[in-house]
């Protein structure tokens, strides 16, 4: 069996995420592969025969075999199953492969002491997670990076719902019905005159001068803006 107890009690099998056996070919006399399978039941290295090995389980790898040098097999499922559950750990046996039963080599144990290629499993463990460091300084301001090209102009938005409908106005001036339009009389604001088939509103106090109600004049007082304007049709008359 293999010894694991480097491995911490209670670390969860999940932490192993490698383990390697390594084995070393020291003399090859017939060329092949050899299995390696678990052992499952427990045996003696120093009462152990032919006639007491221990039972064998399924294949974990199967190795070709041509020339001396190091071997590996990946024995990472096996090992996690060996953390969780020590009882199981019977190390394992290397054998020749049921495909290549002539196979016969050599291969060096702890006590060859001519090279000390002892059979070895390694292993890699990830660690519990620690605790969040401090945080680091701020890095400095980054370059500004490049203007992109404007994008296209989105789809129009819906209307709004109406406003609200707004207060009635003030009401107008009185409207007084001063007949024909006539070019000498002056008209007061409010004033409405008949005239060509049209009605006309005076739109300011003493209105008189032109030739018409929708004619114009030139008017050097600025605070004139418009004479008449028409109580049906067009507005007439602006300055």
């Amino acid at each position: 069996m293999f010894d694991v107890s480097a491995v911490p009690t209670n670390t969860p099998a999940t932490q192993v995420t490698q383990a390697m056996l390594r084995l070393y070919v020291n003399r090859v006399n017939t060329a092949g592969a050899v299995d390696v399978r678990l052992v499952t039941s427990s045996w003696s290295e120093s009462s152990v025969t032919f006639n007491s090995l221990p039972t064998l389980g399924a294949v974990v790898a199967t190795v070709p075999v041509t020339q001396t040098g190091y071997i590996t097999v990946d024995m990472t499922t096996q090992v996690q199953g060996w953390v969780a559950d020590p009882t199981t750990n019977f190390g394992v046996a290397v054998v020749p492969s049921a495909s290549a039963a002539s196979t016969d080599v050599l291969l060096d144990s702890k006590e060859n002491q001519e090279s000390s290629h002892a059979a070895e499993i390694s292993i890699l463990m990830r660690g519990p997670m620690g605790p969040v460091g401090p945080q680091g300084l701020q890095g400095s301001k980054g370059d500004k990076g490049d203007l992109s090209d404007l994008g296209p102009i989105g789809p129009q938005g819906a209307g709004g719902a109406q406003g609200p409908q707004g207060p009635i106005g003030p009401q107008g001036p009185p409207i007084k019905f001063r007949g024909i339009w006539n070019t000498n009389v002056s008209y007061d604001t409010g004033e409405t005159i008949f005239y060509s088939g049209s009605s006309y509103i005076s739109l300011i106090d003493a209105n008189s001068g032109m030739s018409d109600p929708h004619g114009s004049i030139d008017i050097t007082d600025q605070h004139v803006t418009r004479l008449f304007v028409a109580s049906a049709g067009m507005a007439r008359g602006t300055v």
